[in-house]
């Protein structure tokens, strides 16, 4: 099994901090129509989003999903779908 670097953490972690900005955004009440809306959406803990990640020999690079794609981080912290 293998660990990630520093590189590979800090871009988790940033994917996560962007998807749960989202959800910031989304449970603001907002007036569509005339009629006040509020989106209910839930995402996982940091933990629980971590253990989501794994690493592919075939690609060498980790594999997670976020948000209804699949996101590849190289292991100098790059990402790419």
């Amino acid at each position: 099994m293998r660990t990630m670097n520093k590189a590979e953490q800090k871009a988790l972690k940033a994917l996560w901090d962007r998807m749960v900005a989202g959800k910031a955004e989304m449970a603001t009440p907002r007036k569509i129509n005339g009629s006040i809306v509020q989106f209910g959406y839930s995402y996982p803990t940091y933990r629980k989003f971590r253990r989501t990640a794994e690493y592919s020999n075939l690609v060498g690079c980790w594999i997670v999903p976020w948000l209804g794609i699949t996101v590849g981080i190289e292991s100098n912290g790059y990402t790419h779908s």
